[in-house]
């Protein structure tokens, strides 16, 4: 009988504690259900504040914006407005600041029958003081939010780039290429998105709009860590990861 080596033995046992090791964790980690909420209008969006548990969304009819604590608890709700639509919705780890993006639009007509206009906004909120900070008139969008909450992006989703603000609701520089996706690293300092044009490359930006490099090809992005320090994407065949060392690929 031919004997194993101790490497694979060894190998044997390390995957046996991983198993069972795994077992154990997946076991702890049994979700259980904290609340749950029925609403009369479709969620548009939703977003965790993963300090502190808090649950934003935003409901499509009716142009509303609820803000839950841990406990299922309403801490915050913007409307019902029935000359308003809500969409996308963005929340501060700490829950603190939160962002949303709401249109309204009325056509009036001149005496000609000419359409009149429209108000599209995002919101940015104070949890504390439960009031709007600052909000821009913009076409349609999907507000993005820093985990720390001191970046801002305003990402026009059907064309047109985006636009970054800081806490106080200064625009720092504004990107006017389409753009397919984009996210945001926890510490609002770099910004990463994928180009809708001439093989959708992906970008890496500064927080002041330097373009630090292009490159690849991608549709989506997965995740970008703090510092840029690691970028994983989805392109069209296989996942990649990047860093902000444009030499630094895996």
């Amino acid at each position: 009988m031919r004997r194993r080596s101790n490497k694979s033995m060894v190998l044997i046992l390390a995957l046996i504690i991983f198993i069972v090791g795994w077992g154990m964790k997946a076991e702890a980690l049994e979700p259980t259900l904290k609340w749950k909420k029925e609403f009369k209008y479709k969620v548009k969006d939703v977003d965790l504040a993963t300090d502190t548990g808090d649950v934003i969304l935003s409901l499509e009819n009716g142009g509303q914006i609820i803000l839950f604590d841990k406990d299922g608890n309403k801490r915050f709700h913007w409307g019902p407005r029935i000359d308003r639509v809500a969409g996308g919705v963005g929340i501060s780890k700490d829950g603190r600041h939160f962002v949303f993006y709401s249109g309204y639009t009325e056509i009036y007509a001149d005496k000609k029958g000419v359409p009149g206009w429209s108000d599209d906004r995002i919101h940015f909120f104070s949890r504390q003081t439960k009031k709007e900070v600052w909000n821009y008139k913009t076409p349609q969008s999907v507000p993005l939010i820093s985990s720390d909450g001191s970046a801002i992006v305003n990402f026009h989703w059907s064309g047109g780039g985006f636009e970054m603000f800081n806490f106080e609701g200064k625009k720092v520089f504004e990107y006017r290429k389409n753009i397919w996706d984009l996210a945001i690293s926890p510490d609002g300092n770099y910004l990463v998105a994928t180009g809708d044009f001439a093989g959708r490359p992906l970008i890496l930006l500064k927080k002041d709009g330097t373009i630090l490099w292009e490159k690849g090809r991608h549709r989506r992005i997965a995740s970008i860590s703090e510092g840029a320090s690691y970028i994983s994407t989805y392109p069209y065949l296989l996942g990649l990861s990047y860093t902000a060392d444009p030499q630094n690929t895996h």
